[in-house]
């Protein structure tokens, strides 16, 4: 069994820098941080991390480095919307990991490797007076902090153990069930056309189709078709 650690900080510059410098090796390691003055967000922007949001990292060994990263964000935010919206009532997933709610964001994943681990960072918009973003305390009003971290502590925990032996079989059909877009027309950065979004394969790649045929993206921006 993975031995686990687990980190709680007033401040840090980044919990995804802490736990790519500090971390031990063969090891479940957790590191939250209560505000960040240097969050990272995807492709190097920075996640505005003030107080009364829930960020965290976890950093995961993984036999296959980055063989196993193929599908692994998706998974982790397939597992995130599950402990927060069981039913998938309101939280969607955009693909490929953020959480939104309506049109308003309200978290996301970043995911780096290093050797034969996962460096997850999460981060999670729950309380604040901004207009442009979403917050889960709004929208899950039952939800407690200090119950859903454990909650999704756990969750992920085991989403991982079972990656580690049977990796993509984490994610299933219930994507279809959060994609914020799934059968709608979307628009990819790279294209003037629009695409039709399938939603994901078992490697966690976005399918569209187009008047070429079917593909699926590893990476790509997307939008809605306006």
């Amino acid at each position: 069994m993975t031995a686990i650690h687990s980190y709680h900080f007033a401040e840090l510059d980044s919990t995804q820098t802490y736990l790519l410098k500090h971390a031990a090796l063969n090891a479940a390691v957790f590191c939250r941080a209560e505000r960040q003055t240097a969050g990272i967000g995807q492709r190097g922007a920075q996640w505005q991390s003030p107080q009364g949001g829930l960020y965290f990292s976890l950093r995961y060994p993984l036999a296959g480095g980055a063989a196993l990263h193929g599908g692994l964000a998706q998974a982790c935010a397939l597992s995130i919307a599950e402990c927060l919206d069981p039913a998938a009532q309101s939280l969607r997933l955009k693909w490929p990991n953020d959480l939104y709610v309506g049109e308003k964001k309200m978290g996301g994943i970043l995911i780096d490797m290093l050797g034969d681990s996962a460096v997850i960072g999460i981060g999670i918009n729950l309380r604040g007076e901004r207009q442009d973003i979403a917050y889960a305390d709004e929208h899950f009003p039952a939800l407690k902090t200090d119950e859903f971290y454990p909650r999704l502590q756990e969750a992920l925990l085991h989403m991982l153990e079972k990656w580690a032996h049977h990796p993509y079989l984490a994610l299933n059909h219930r994507w279809n069930d959060y994609d914020r877009f799934y059968a709608q027309d979307i628009r990819l950065e790279a294209r003037t056309d629009s695409v039709r979004n399938l939603g994901i394969d078992q490697k966690g790649r976005l399918i569209i189709a187009d008047e070429q045929g079917i593909a699926c993206l590893s990476n790509a921006r997307i939008s809605l078709q306006s």
